[in-house]
């Protein structure tokens, strides 16, 4: 009687089988190079490594036994995943996408499906879904950044005395202009005036205030502009 070799997938024993039998399954499909082959059940080797055993072209009749095989599995794919030691699985990609998508599945892990000679990083088989969730993350930390920014100067800005502290009067200006009109001169002032108030408000450090002030005499100045452009050509 033909002695047993033993059958190894992942560090577990899977089967026993002859030399001739693992020849065919080789040729179907049914054992792949990730499997190892043993005769005593303690040294193990590759099925490329294994003594008598060809991994050279098969037969056409191997061939055609080994499409059949094929043709025979189920096409959705099967991935695994490797997290924390740990093999999870198997998913189909729409469902790995997903996981990875959400954030269930880290771009730090593994993944394996049949075929595959070792395990590969996420980031490297699901590019797309890997730059998406680096883009969110970038995206985050960029947010929070600028939340932690205003807090900042909103700190600064509180702790500066109250005697310190003074209205913009170049903003007082420009709304004073802007009320006036003048035919749209005052406006135009009014213009002029708010840009450097604003400026002069923003480089002030919290000094001065009256931001809101500045903004509608610009705001204020520009509707009076126009105005002027449409009357004075009418009226003259």
């Amino acid at each position: 009687m033909p002695s047993l070799i033993k059958i190894q997938l992942r560090g577990v024993v899977v089967g026993e089988a002859t030399l001739e039998e693992l020849q065919n399954q080789l040729a179907t499909g049914q054992l792949s190079v990730l499997h190892k082959l043993s005769t005593d059940g303690t040294t193990w080797q590759y099925v490329a490594d294994f003594p008598g055993l060809s991994t050279s072209e098969p037969s056409a009749s191997m061939a055609v036994s080994r499409d059949s095989a094929i043709q025979a599995r189920p096409k959705a794919e099967e991935w695994f995943v490797s997290a924390n030691g740990e093999q999870n699985g198997p998913y189909s990609s729409a469902e790995l996408s997903q996981k990875i998508s959400t954030g269930e599945v880290s771009l730090h892990e593994k993944v394996w499906q049949p075929g595959f000679e070792d395990w590969r990083p996420i980031n490297t088989v699901f590019r797309r879904e890997a730059e998406m969730v680096v883009a969110r993350q970038q995206a985050e930390v960029r947010r929070r950044q600028k939340i932690a920014e205003r807090e900042a100067i909103r700190r600064r800005h509180e702790a500066i005395p109250l005697e310190e502290r003074s209205y913009s009067l170049l903003g007082v200006a420009s709304l004073v202009f802007s009320l006036l009109w003048i035919f749209g001169l005052g406006s135009l002032l009014a213009i002029i005036l708010g840009i450097i108030a604003i400026y002069d408000i923003q480089s002030s450090d919290g000094y001065r205030h009256g931001m809101k002030i500045a903004i509608a005499g610009c705001i204020l100045g520009v509707v009076g502009a126009l105005i002027g452009a449409i009357l004075i050509p009418l009226v003259f």
